[in-house]
C-alpha cells in the first residue's frame, strides 16, 4: 500500500515522501531478488533504514523491539544490540551501523557472583561496546550491590586500567556509580575529565572530605542516599547547571547549593531532616540568579525555616512542590509557614506550577498559592488524590451564576492555559482502594455544576488504549468533551504510561482547526 506523500512532521519524526515504496538497490540485478542477497545489498539496505530516523529514535525502536524500553528492565537495556545482532545478517549490519545503540553499558556485579571469570567477561564486553560506539558520547553505569570494599577494589581497578588502555577516557560523558565506596573509586576515575553527567550513590565513606574539582566539564550532578557522604564536598562550581539531591540531608544540601551559583535546575527529592545544629550558619543570602526550575519535597523539619528565607530566586519559571506521600497527612501549620516563606521569594515570572503526591490540601493554602502565582500559564497535578483534583477545579471554575462569562468575574489564575492531571492516586475516601465510578461521577457532577455560562474554548480528542484502559476510564475523556471550560484540560489515567501528545481541536468562529500541541514538560 502506497503511503501518502507528505513532508510534514508526524509525532516529531520526519517521514520521507518515498517511504513505503519499493527502493532500487545498487546490487547487480535490478529485478526481483532471488537467493541470498550480496553483502553490498545488505549494506545499502541497512544504510537506508538507519537514515530514515535519527540515531536516538533508532535506539528507542531497538529497545522497544527487544522489550527493553523504559520503564521496563532498565538494567538490561545494554543487551539490546547483542540481541538484535544475532537475529539475522541484515539486523547484524544495521546494529553494527548504529554506534548510538552501543553507547550505553551497565557494568553490574552482585555479591555472591563475583569471581575472576565474571569480572573479566564484563570488562571485555565493556571494551567491545566502547569500540562499537566509536565517537558517540558514552554512558557508563557501574553498580556493585553488596560488594565489600575488599571486593570492589580489583573490579574498579580493572575498569580503570581498561579505560586508560582503550582511550575510553575521552568518550565517557555520563558516569553513574551505585553502591560504590567513595574512597575506592574517586582516585581511579579522576582522569575522566570530559564527564558531563555524574550520578553518585554511596553508603560508605572513610574520609570526611571529598573533592570533585577534577571533573572540570561537569554540567549535571546527582547525589543519591545520605548516610555515606562526608560533611564537606567541593565542586567545580562554575560549570554545574543541574543539581539533584535524593535523600540528602539539608545541611549537606546547603553545602552543595552554595557552590553552584550558575544552577538552572535544582531538584531536592525527599530531603533527610537535619537538626538545626547540623545546618551550617547562613551568613548571606543564597542567590541563584539563573535558577529557572525548582523541585522540592516537603518533609516536616525545622531546617526549612532556616533555608527558605535565604533563597533568592529572581528568574524562577517552574516550581514543583512534592508533599509527603502518606495519604492521610493533613496540611500542618508548619507547612503553611514554610510555604509562606517560599512564596515570598516566588517571582512574578513564574509560569508553571506542579503539585505532586498525596495528603489533604487545605483550600486556604491553595487559594493563597494561586493568588501568589496568579500569572502562571501551566498547572499540573501529578499523582494526587482525586479530592485535590476536585478542590482545584472547584477553585478555578467558581464564578457568579449571574455573570454570562467567567472572564467578567474575578477568578484565580486568569492566565491559565493548560491544566494537566497525571496519574491520579488509587485511593478512595475511606482509604480502602480505588473507586473508578466515584471518581468519574465526581468529575461529571463538578463540571455540570460549574460549567454553566462558560465559554467553549477547547475540545479534546484522546486515543484509547484498550490494553490498559477500562470503559469507565475512557468515559472520563468523553465526558470532558461534553462540557465547557475556559482552559485546556488533559487527564491521563494511565497509571504507568508516560505522557503522550494529544490532538486538540480548537473551536473558533464555527471553524475547526487542528492544533497539535505537545504536553507540557518541566
Amino acid at each position: 500500500m502506497k503511503l501518502p506523500q507528505s513532508s510534514t512532521p508526524k509525532h516529531g519524526i520526519w517521514i520521507p515522501s518515498n517511504f513505503g515504496q519499493r527502493s532500487s538497490w545498487k546490487g547487480k540485478s535490478t529485478g526481483p531478488k532471488k537467493g541470498k542477497p550480496t553483502p553490498s545489498d545488505l549494506q545499502d539496505r541497512a544504510r537506508e533504514l538507519t537514515s530514515i530516523f535519527p540515531p536516538e529514535i533508532m535506539s528507542q525502536i531497538f529497545y522497544f523491539v527487544c522489550e527493553l524500553a523504559p520503564p521496563e528492565p532498565k538494567n538490561s537495556r545494554h543487551l539490546a544490540p547483542l540481541i538484535l545482532s544475532h537475529v539475522c545478517s541484515t539486523w547484524r549490519i544495521i546494529t553494527h551501523s548504529t554506534p548510538s545503540l552501543w553507547a550505553y553499558f551497565h557494568f553490574s556485579l552482585v555479591s555472591g557472583h563475583v569471581n575472576e571469570l565474571t569480572r573479566t567477561k564484563r570488562t571485555e564486553m565493556l571494551k567491545f561496546y566502547l569500540e562499537m560506539a566509536k565517537d558517540v558520547p558514552f554512558t557508563l553505569k557501574i553498580s556493585l550491590n553488596g560488594l565489600t570494599p575488599f571486593m570492589m577494589k580489583p573490579v574498579l581497578e580493572s575498569i580503570g586500567s581498561m579505560l586508560i588502555g582503550q582511550g575510553g577516557r575521552g568518550k565517557i560523558r555520563s558516569l553513574e556509580l551505585w553502591d560504590v565506596v567513595l574512597d575506592e573509586w574517586i582516585h581511579l576515575f579522576y582522569d575522566l575529565e570530559d564527564v558531563e553527567d555524574l550520578v553518585i550513590s554511596s553508603h560508605l565513606a572513610v574520609s570526611d572530605f571529598l573533592s570533585l574539582k577534577q571533573f572540570r566539564h561537569l554540567r549535571r550532578l546527582k547525589f543519591v542516599g545520605s548516610w555515606g557522604y562526608p560533611g564537606v564536598i567541593t565542586l567545580a562550581s562554575s560549570q554545574i547547571t543541574t543539581l539533584t539531591l535524593d535523600f540528602i540531608s539539608i545541611g549537606l544540601g546547603l553545602v552543595l547549593l552554595s557552590q553552584c551559583p550558575n544552577l538552572t535546575t535544582f531538584c531536592c527529592l525527599f530531603p533527610r531532616p537535619s537538626p538545626d545544629i547540623d545546618i551550617p550558619p547562613i551568613r548571606s543570602p543564597i542567590v541563584l540568579q539563573h535558577l529557572s526550575h525548582l523541585t522540592w519535597t516537603y518533609i516536616p523539619s525545622h531546617g526549612y525555616r532556616i533555608v527558605f528565607p535565604h533563597l533568592r530566586l529572581s528568574v524562577l519559571q517552574s516550581l514543583t512542590w512534592i508533599r509527603n506521600s502518606r495519604p492521610r497527612l493533613d496540611v500542618s501549620a508548619e507547612e503553611h509557614h514554610v510555604f509562606g516563606l517560599l512564596a515570598e521569594n516566588i517571582p512574578s515570572c513564574l509560569h508553571t506550577l506542579e503539585l505532586t503526591s498525596g495528603g489533604k490540601w487545605d483550600p486556604l493554602l491553595l487559594t493563597a498559592l494561586f493568588t501568589r502565582c496568579s500569572l502562571i500559564r501551566h498547572l499540573r497535578l501529578s499523582s494526587c488524590r482525586h479530592i485535590l483534583i476536585f478542590e482545584v477545579l472547584s477553585l478555578l471554575l467558581q464564578s457568579p451564576r449571574s455573570e454570562p462569562l467567567p472572564s467578567q468575574a474575578e477568578t484565580l489564575l486568569p492566565s491559565l492555559e493548560d491544566l494537566v492531571v497525571v496519574e491520579p492516586r488509587r485511593i478512595a475516601d475511606d482509604g480502602l482502594g480505588w473507586r473508578e465510578g466515584a471518581f468519574i461521577k465526581g468529575i461529571e457532577r463538578l463540571f455540570r455544576a460549574q460549567s454553566s455560562g462558560m465559554k467553549r474554548a477547547f475540545e479534546t480528542h484522546f486515543t484509547r488504549e484498550r490494553a490498559r484502559w477500562t470503559q469507565e476510564m475512557y468515559d472520563v475523556f468523553k465526558s470532558l468533551q461534553m462540557h465547557e471550560y475556559p482552559f485546556y484540560v488533559w487527564v491521563d489515567l494511565q497509571m504507568r504510561s508516560p505522557l503522550k501528545a494529544v490532538d486538540t481541536i480548537k473551536v473558533s468562529s464555527g471553524e475547526k482547526s487542528i492544533d497539535k500541541r505537545p504536553p507540557w514538560r518541566p
